[in-house]
């Protein structure tokens, strides 16, 4: 009984045949559709193939009968789709579907083409105008200084613009840097009309100076724009270059190369040169001629420059409230704060009264820099105001005057290293506010001559 219990039944055995019976039909249906799709897609592959094969011939015939590019055939004109269309449709390209489009092909080839050659030609320009630019450095960056126009003007110098070319003209470059730097024509011509241009500029802004068609027949006097006594300032932006920030003014080479930049709407106006946008800097030329009649010097004459400089910091302007020593290369920027500079010449004893800090050229400008070492730098409590160390050597000298037993007794009664403790110390941010509140110096007019520093910094070692 238990024998019959484990058997399956008879139905279960015939359901189970009858189920494998139709798997085993399906199978081999399948089997036989999936061998027909195989051989359906080889058959297609093949064909594919094939037919891309004769319309790749056919494109190259094109290419070949009219004298085209085969890859610009394909990718940049109305003939790339219709290929690409055929071969997925496994269809061949026929002459009468190419005649359709030919016009449209050639168009489409004729303006790629153009267009290769515009860009080709732009590239050459803008490479010879890099290589203008570049000579154009190299000769503002030689030693004694060469007086040049600004670089829209130097371009449009007639022996530039013929290296240069143009856009619409220009086939390649023409290593227009090597050339002006190598070719002796083209050195001999740019030096002539680089002479004739500053010809031209220095009568112009001789007359700006009040010296209109000024001559002599002196070799050794100056022209009155070469001498150190011409100062220009521009009316139409009122700015300098970086060299001249401490001067705020312009000399003769300053204007030749100045060039006003974002004042016009119209970018053209910009880069025009014009004597006209100059005025003088009386402020400037006034302190100048002063200093030189102090030190009895004639500007007329090249020396006077190079014996101003020996004067050295014995300059004292006593239109300042306080006195603040200067020396020939702050006279120019100082002057712009007073309406009628007035200034004495020192001794050098007299002089070493108001350097008590010794005076450090280019302070300010080197503690303008965005560094973290520059930063930390201003930040260090080390900074006097001039001013008031002047004002307070000043207080104290009239003390003495009055009573010189008694500034003796109480310098003996001060210990020594409590003596200068009563000149105060500011950071260097602290100093400009400082300077702002008490002396009505604003930021951008703070100088080397206001501060000083109560122990030396070494910028070059200073991390």
């Amino acid at each position: 009984m238990l024998q019959a219990m484990s058997r399956p039944p008879l139905s279960f055995n015939i359901h189970r045949g009858r189920r494998n019976t139709k798997k085993i039909a399906f199978n081999k249906a399948y089997m036989e559709f999936s061998e027909a799709l195989y051989d359906w897609d080889n058959l297609r592959k093949t064909s594919h193939h094939s037919n891309e094969a004769v319309n790749e011939t056919f494109a190259k015939c094109l290419t070949s009968k009219y004298g085209w590019e085969y890859w610009d055939l394909i990718n940049a004109t109305p003939y790339g789709n219709l290929h690409r269309l055929k071969n997925k449709r496994i269809e061949p390209v026929l002459q009468k579907d190419f005649d359709q489009i030919a016009s449209q092909v050639d168009q489409a080839l004729l303006t790629l083409s153009e267009n290769r050659k515009r860009r080709a030609r732009e590239a050459a320009y803008r490479e010879n105008r890099e290589g203008v630019a570049q000579h154009y450095q190299r000769l503002r960056s030689k030693q004694p200084q060469v007086i040049l126009p600004p670089l829209p003007v130097f371009r449009r110098l007639p022996v530039v613009m013929m290296i240069q070319g143009s856009p619409s003209t220009i086939e390649k470059p023409a290593n227009v840097s090597q050339t002006l730097q190598k070719d002796a024509f083209f050195i001999d011509r740019l030096e002539t009309e680089l002479a004739q241009w500053r010809r031209q500029a220095k009568k112009e802004l001789g007359a700006v100076l009040g010296y209109p068609d000024w001559r002599t027949a002196s070799t050794k006097i100056l022209h009155p724009v070469e001498r150190i006594t011409a100062r220009f300032l521009c009316k139409v932006c009122s700015k300098v270059a970086i060299r001249y920030r401490d001067d705020n003014c312009l000399d003769f080479p300053g204007a030749c190369a100045h060039q006003c930049l974002g004042t016009k709407k119209d970018k053209k106006q910009d880069e025009v040169w014009k004597a006209e946008r100059f005025v003088k800097d009386d402020k400037a030329i006034a302190a100048l001629s002063k200093l030189l009649d102090l030190c009895e010097l004639d500007p007329s004459f090249e020396e006077a420059q190079v014996l101003l400089s020996v004067v050295g910091n014995t300059i004292l302007c006593t239109s300042c409230e306080s006195g603040l020593v200067l020396n020939s290369k702050c006279i120019v920027g100082h002057s712009h704060r007073h309406e009628d500079m007035q200034m004495k010449l020192l001794l050098k004893d007299e002089a070493a009264v108001y350097l008590k800090y010794p005076f450090v050229p280019s302070l300010v400008r080197n503690l303008s820099g965005s560094e973290r070492r520059i930063k930390a730098i201003r930040n260090k409590i080390n900074f006097g105001c001039r001013h008031c160390l002047n004002a307070q050597e000043k207080k104290r000298a009239a003390e003495m005057q009055v009573d010189p037993a008694a500034e003796t007794t109480s310098q003996e009664t001060i210990p020594r290293h409590t003596r200068k403790k009563d000149v105060k110390r500011f950071s260097f941010n602290g100093l400009w506010s400082h300077l702002k509140e008490k002396h009505g110096i604003t930021d951008h007019d703070i100088r080397d001559e206001d501060i000083f520093v109560f122990e030396p910094i070494d910028f070059k070692s200073t991390k």
